[in-house]
């Protein structure tokens, strides 16, 4: 049996009409209107929502022929809400023709968040099904809009709740006949096929930090991006790829190259390719590892330093500790207890910075890299550093395999983890000195366990070659008359300089050898730290220099002792030879003997003069 509804308004175009909502009701057979109703003929009854849905749909339709008049958006009362949803629950819009329409905003505020992908704006093509999908996630208490360019004739929008029931809920969805720009996330990935609009962009950039955001980025005078690099005093910093301090442990601990110092029941060994320093099991034990060469560091310039270690689970009265540093001053990452984190030591006083407290991540899985660290496990951990003295040190750990889900890392990169300021917090120093080795410790003070680390590798960089290096040099000639081998200068790094620890690293610069008399073949070795008698007392070089010698005509030698790190074989004449590229230096405390020895009994009158730098 055919039924027919009559609405009140005015009609311009009947057919239109008729041809929308004929889409939506098939039943629909007939319309008229007489100038003040209309008439819509069909031939069966509507359901009562139906009738409800039609009778929403002739009060908000908008007449194509007056359509300038009237307006250019129009909110949809069939994919519009208020009411508050259970946990998990759903709104499901109504399919409607939006072909007179360019784009669509849907506007979400609710007090609960959505279920993930929880606002879904569907789009069918030519007919009422989802062809097309775009989906959101809203946040609680959080204003959610979507714009999407108009992908097809009809349109629904389906909100889906989290699990927690809504106290308030508000989705509008508004029809525009004017193309708006869409938006999206900002961490959405933009394709080729992304909609956009060509418009005048502001580029931004992201903070490491959410709490400030985003900021603007900038071109030059000639239109080119400007990219800050990092750099220290404004200038580009040029760290040479080639590490001027490196220790591994595939052979084992190296006496040559390194230090070890024990305390009690102490040790220092070596296993797979790594160095295992242990504290005793008892109190008041430790070992301690470090290089022999010490890191540089000059006002201007900044030091980069790396080490690959494995940490203990961390126990109440020991300290784990690897970096740079000794027990006066150092830049550590390690464990202080149970807890975890890292440490700046000035003059003997340590400051531990827990790893919650770190303030750029704090690599716990919330920070921005998403990575979680576990020290148990081998990593390479780095501090950058300064030589001013109120600059800033920066801790950092290189990016772990689970960084492959960030896109913005790369599995070589470095993840700043902590940067600690010293400008402005005091009028001491950061770092009282900041020239030592690298260093792994482990220390009982009330523990009774064995507590190991274990060390990969050391190495440092430097940004770039001092230039306050201070240039010292010394000559010194000798009678050689015997094949034994006898000193003719020894240098040494004095342990103290200026009445505080010396941490200044000496240099070889170039020597020259001659022969001033005689003719026999001569060997001229530099020997580090051999067994040598009758020195005599060691003349100071100068009040600033760190320094001193012996030219002890009764010194001897005894040059199967030490570590020999140069020779040369000279016959007659004069030779000079550049040491720079062969990285001979003193560390504090070490000694450097010129010895001589000839190949049958004579007499040769030999000189030498020797040229060295000072870092201090």
């Amino acid at each position: 049996m055919s039924t027919a509804y009559t609405f009140v308004r005015s009609v311009s175009d009947e057919d239109t009409l008729f041809a929308y909502l004929r889409a939506l009701y098939p039943s629909l057979v007939a319309s008229s209107f007489d100038g003040t109703a209309v008439r819509l003929g069909f031939s069966a009854a509507l359901t009562g929502p139906q009738q409800t849905a039609l009778n929403a749909q002739m009060l908000s339709y908008v007449d194509p022929a007056v359509v300038e008049d009237r307006t250019d958006a129009n909110v949809s009362a069939f994919n519009s809400s208020s009411s508050a949803l259970a946990g998990s629950a759903a709104f499901q819009g109504t399919w409607e023709d939006c072909s007179r329409f360019s784009s669509v905003r849907v506007s979400a505020l609710s007090n609960a968040a959505s279920a993930a992908d929880g606002l879904s704006v569907q789009f069918g093509v030519l007919s009422p099904q989802a062809d097309v999908t775009q989906t959101y996630t809203a946040e609680a208490g959080t204003s959610l809009v979507a714009v999407n360019a108009i992908a097809g004739r009809y349109v629904r929008v389906m909100y889906t709740n989290g699990a927690t029931a809504q106290s308030s809920f508000a989705l509008c969805t508004r029809w525009s006949r004017r193309s708006e720009a869409p938006i999206v996330q900002a961490s959405a990935r933009v394709a080729d096929d992304s909609d956009c609009s060509l418009t005048r962009a502001l580029m931004h950039g992201r903070y490491d930090s959410d709490a400030h955001g985003y900021s603007h980025m900038r071109l030059d005078e000639q239109s080119r991006l400007r990219v800050r690099v990092p750099c220290n005093f404004e200038r580009q910093q040029a760290v040479s790829n080639r590490p001027y301090i490196q220790e591994s442990f595939t052979y084992g601990v190296s006496a040559d190259s390194t230090i070890t110092t024990l305390v009690g029941a102490g040790t220092v060994t070596s296993s797979a390719s790594r160095a295992v320093v242990a504290s005793g099991a008892a109190i008041n034990t430790s070992a301690r590892l470090a290089t022999d060469r010490l890191t540089t560091c000059a006002p201007g310039t900044a030091s980069l330093m790396i080490a690959s270690a494995a940490f203990t689970a961390g126990i109440a009265g020991n300290t784990q500790v690897v970096g740079g540093g000794n027990l006066v001053n150092g830049l550590f990452f390690g464990f202080n207890g149970t807890s975890f984190g890292v440490a700046v030591r000035s003059n003997s006083v340590t400051a531990w910075i827990p790893q919650a407290s770190w303030n750029v991540d704090a690599l716990d899985g919330t920070g921005p890299s998403g990575v979680t660290l576990n020290p148990l496990f081998g990593n390479t951990y780095a501090v950058s550093y300064g030589g001013m003295g109120y600059g800033c040190a920066t801790f950092m750990v290189m990016a772990p395999a689970a960084a492959a889900t960030n896109p913005s890392i790369s599995l070589d990169d470095f993840i700043a983890v902590h940067r600690e300021s010293f400008a402005n917090t005091s009028a001491s120093v950061g770092v009282l000195n900041p020239q030592f080795p690298l260093t792994a410790i482990s220390a009982n003070t009330t523990a009774t366990t064995a507590v190991p680390i274990y060390v990969a590798g050391f190495c440092a960089f430097a940004e770039a070659e001092p230039s306050n290096a201070v240039m010292y040099a010394l000559d010194a000639n000798r009678s050689i008359t015997a094949i034994a081998a006898a000193p003719i200068l020894t240098l040494m790094n004095n342990a103290t300089l200026g009445g505080v620890t010396n941490m200044s690293t000496v240099m070889l610069r170039s020597l020259s050898v001659a022969i001033i008399a005689g003719t026999r073949l001569l060997w001229l070795m530099i020997i580090r730290n051999p067994t040598q008698t009758n020195l005599g007392t060691m003349v100071n070089v100068g009040a600033s220099s760190c320094v001193s010698y012996s030219v002890a005509a009764a010194a001897t030698v005894t040059d199967t002792t030490g570590v020999t790190v140069y020779g040369i074989a000279i016959n007659t004449g004069q030779y000079t030879v550049d040491l720079t590229p062969y990285n001979i230096y003193m560390s504090p405390g070490s000694k450097l003997c010129f010895s001589c020895s000839m190949q049958a009994a004579g007499t040769n009158l030999t000189a030498i003069a020797v040229t060295w730098s000072e870092t201090q």
